[in-house]
């Protein structure tokens, strides 16, 4: 059986109503699957739906900062990292270079400013985007390697797989560690 994204409740599935109903549906921006919601009615979503879609922007790096700086479990702070990527890869092109470059507050976490800072050289070469100043900075590089998923298996495909933007500021991810489980 095959899941689509909207019924997995990614950020992708977006409410939306049929033109020719009353019931809101679900609607998935990767592939267009549409579900409906049994439960309401549309007087009663309406104001929340448009509400939501008006005010919707993508985290910037700075926005992933502040809510790194404000949880206290890695597990937590990793799912952020990934919805930031995910977040990332929906918005076009030429808006990207947005959301890389403002300069982050410290999280209070060096692992974690060095984590910003990859994930700002790397997103911006592979977009064709000028990498920013900031990243560069001294503090945002460990001087210990860090492994984000400690597990023997990982060490060794992160070694020799982690993309170099990680690699120089010693933090080595595995294969696919950016892609959105």
């Amino acid at each position: 059986k095959i899941l689509c994204c909207a019924r997995e409740n990614s950020l992708v599935a977006r409410l939306m109503w049929l033109a020719d109903s009353n019931r809101p549906v679900r609607m998935c921006m990767k592939c267009g699957h549409r579900e409906a919601i049994i439960c309401g009615n549309r007087d009663r979503y309406a104001d929340r739906v448009v509400t939501a879609a008006k005010s919707y922007r993508a985290m910037t790096l700075a926005d992933l900062a502040v809510g790194l700086r404000s949880m206290a479990i890695d597990a937590d702070r990793r799912r952020l990292v990934l919805e930031f990527v995910e977040e990332y890869s929906w918005e076009p092109v030429d808006r990207r270079a947005r959301l890389l470059g403002e300069r982050p507050a410290t999280t209070g976490d060096p692992r974690y400013d060095a984590l910003i800072a990859a994930l700002a050289q790397h997103l911006a070469y592979h977009d064709g985007i000028e990498i920013p100043e900031w990243a560069y900075e001294a503090d945002r590089f460990l001087e210990q390697w860090w492994f984000p998923i400690d597990l023997p298996s990982v060490r060794t495909d992160a070694l020799v797989h982690s993309p170099a933007a990680f690699r120089i500021r010693g933090i080595f991810i595995g294969t696919g560690a950016l892609d959105r489980a």
